[in-house]
C-alpha cells in the first residue's frame, strides 16, 4: 500500500513538473471561435451569433406591449450588430468584407443584404424581468417595465459570404478539363496548416511550388489543434480525416507555406495535381460542399 502511494505521489508530481513548464498542456477546444462585440464567430462551423437587447419604450400600455417592442427593438439590435461583424470578417488572410469594398455606400447595402439573412433562435431569446428582494428574506417580480428581451441572430457566413464576396475577391479561374484526367478517389480535403501563420478566411487559395493557382476553397470549416505547446499534430490531423464532413476517404495536403500575396497557401507538386484531378472530375471543392476542414494551431488576427 505505501508503495503504491509512494508511485502515485511520483505520478502525479512527474505531471505537474511537466505542467509547470509547459509541455503538456492540452487544448481541449473543438471549435475554432472568436468574440467580438457581443458576438461569437464559430469558423469551424460557419456561422456568426450577434445578440441584441432593448427595454420596452416609455409609451408602452401594458406588458405584452412593451414585451412586443422590446422585442423588435432587440431584434434590430441584434440585426446592426451582425452588420457590423459582417464588415470585419476576414474574406482572403489579407482582407475584410470592409477592406474588399472601399465604397461605403456598397459596403452598407451589401451587409445589410446579409444581416437580414441571419435567422433568430427560438431557444435563445428571453424576456427577462428583474426579481426584487422585500422583507430581506423574499423576493418578487419587478416592473415589467424595467424587463428586457434578449434575441439572438445566427448567420451562416461560410455559406453566404463566399457567393457574395468571391467576385470582389478573387478572378474567376477556368475549371480543368475531365477528359485529361481519372476520377478521383477521394471524398474531400484536409490541410494541414499547422505550423503556419495561416488567417482565418471565407476563401483559400492554393497553389503550387511555382505559385500556379490550383483551387480556390469556398467557406472551409476550421479545426483547432489538440496540442498547446506539446507537438499533438498528428493527432489534430487524424481528428480533422474522421470529420464527416470530408467523407470516408478525404485527401491530406500539408501546407508548405504563404505565398507572396500574403494569403495564397503554398502545397507540393504532388499535392497540387492531386487537387487539380479533384477539381476536374467532382464538385467537392465547389462553393457550399463544406468538404474541406483545415487543422490550423491558433487564431490569427
Amino acid at each position: 500500500m505505501r508503495k503504491r502511494l509512494i508511485l502515485a505521489l511520483l505520478v502525479a508530481f512527474a505531471s505537474v513538473s511537466l505542467l509547470a513548464v509547459g509541455q503538456v498542456t492540452v487544448w481541449t477546444e473543438t471549435h475554432v471561435t472568436e468574440t467580438k462585440q457581443d458576438a461569437v464567430i464559430d469558423w469551424t462551423e460557419g456561422w456568426i451569433l450577434a445578440t441584441g437587447m432593448a427595454i420596452p419604450p416609455p409609451d408602452s400600455i401594458s406588458e405584452a406591449h412593451g414585451k412586443l417592442n422590446a422585442r423588435e427593438g432587440a431584434i434590430h439590435v441584434a440585426r446592426q450588430r451582425l452588420a457590423e461583424i459582417i464588415k470585419g470578417v476576414n474574406i482572403l488572410a489579407v482582407a475584410s468584407v470592409r477592406d474588399l469594398i472601399l465604397e461605403e455606400a456598397v459596403l452598407e447595402v451589401i451587409v445589410e443584404a446579409e444581416a437580414v439573412k441571419g435567422q433568430i433562435v427560438p431557444a435563445l431569446e428571453e424576456w427577462i424581468v428583474p426579481k426584487k428582494r422585500f422583507l430581506f428574506f423574499f423576493w418578487r417580480e419587478g416592473d415589467w417595465k424595467e424587463g428586457e428581451y434578449h434575441v439572438t441572430i445566427q448567420y451562416n457566413f461560410l455559406r453566404e459570404l463566399p457567393l457574395t464576396m468571391a467576385p470582389y475577391a478573387i478572378e474567376p479561374t477556368e475549371r480543368p478539363s475531365p477528359e485529361d484526367f481519372e476520377t478521383t478517389p477521394f471524398s474531400g480535403l484536409v490541410i494541414n496548416a499547422l505550423g503556419t501563420p495561416l488567417r482565418t478566411a471565407v476563401l483559400l487559395r492554393l497553389v503550387d511550388p511555382d505559385e500556379k493557382e490550383v483551387a480556390v476553397i469556398r467557406g472551409p470549416g476550421y479545426a483547432p489543434s489538440v496540442g498547446y505547446q506539446l507537438s499533438l499534430g498528428q493527432i489534430s490531423v487524424d481528428r480533422a480525416e474522421r470529420d464527416p464532413r470530408v467523407g470516408e476517404h478525404p485527401l491530406t495536403v500539408q501546407v508548405q507555406g504563404i505565398a507572396e500575396d500574403g494569403h495564397s497557401l503554398v502545397i507540393s507538386q504532388t499535392s497540387a495535381d492531386l487537387i487539380r484531378q479533384m477539381v476536374a472530375t467532382s464538385d467537392i471543392l465547389e462553393a457550399y460542399s463544406n468538404n474541406v476542414v483545415v487543422v490550423v494551431s491558433e487564431i490569427r488576427r
